[in-house]
């Protein structure tokens, strides 16, 4: 990795900077990095996901996201992900999950569907939500999000239904962040503390952040990669 690793978005780098760890998958052969439908099936059948539900109403002002998994060529995967609106303004132009803020009574992995329905035109029948991430909460707004992950059968039809808060749709193959070099981590300085930044290399862009970190996650769940929360999130209340 190198100093000047960056990307058309702007990364607000510290000065006090280090790298980070490696890809969680990064020891795996290359021949067991491989998802397809059915690998990722069986993972999920064996408890690769959270699933148990959660009470957030002790914890603040929450929100969620959506990662939506769907078949593409030669039975690999891609993610979808969108381009937030350069008129936004907390990070504009960035990669981002469809998501956004829990409405008042609403269930939080309504609020992931309903956000996809808004911002990409998903239709909540053409996935099957088959569990949740590690929950993390972002530095910028102090707000929990859970990350909700989704399969579909076949590729949904999406589109930019809300350019007011997106730029654009894309659709990232799972070969590609598995790929040697495409993940990588650093670790930035906070006050006395310093912690880690995950990134995914996508060429003239990069999924960086909350968003990178809940990727992490996913592909490292999904490839049988024991990963640590990145935040406890003991103070969630299990029901």
């Amino acid at each position: 990795m190198s100093p000047g690793r960056s990307a058309r978005q702007h990364l607000p780098r510290p000065q006090l900077w280090t790298p980070g760890a490696e890809a969680p998958w990064a020891g795996l052969p290359s021949g067991a990095r491989r998802l397809t439908v059915a690998s990722i099936g069986r993972s999920i059948s064996a408890g690769a996901l959270e699933t148990s539900p959660i009470d957030v109403a002790d914890v603040g002002p929450a929100a969620s996201v959506l990662a939506v998994l769907a078949p593409a060529a030669d039975d690999e995967l891609e993610v979808i992900v969108t381009r937030r609106s350069r008129h936004l303004r907390a990070h504009a132009g960035e990669l981002s999950l469809p998501g956004g803020a829990q409405d008042p009574g609403e269930a939080l992995v309504d609020t992931a569907l309903r956000e996809a329905t808004e911002e990409v035109g998903l239709r909540r029948g053409d996935v099957d939500v088959a569990g949740y991430l590690h929950p993390l909460r972002t530095a910028s707004s102090g707000r929990w999000i859970v990350p909700f992950v989704a399969v579909a059968e076949h590729r949904p039809n999406v589109w930019i239904a809300s350019p007011n808060e997106v730029a654009e749709v894309l659709h990232v193959p799972l070969v590609h962040l598995l790929k040697p070099g495409v993940f990588w981590e650093e670790r930035w300085g906070m006050g006395d503390m310093s912690w880690p930044i995950s990134f995914f290399d996508l060429g003239p862009d990069v999924i960086w952040g909350a968003t990178a970190a809940m990727l992490r996650d996913l592909l490292a769940r999904l490839l049988d990669v024991a990963v640590p929360p990145r935040q406890d999130p003991a103070t969630w209340v299990r029901t």
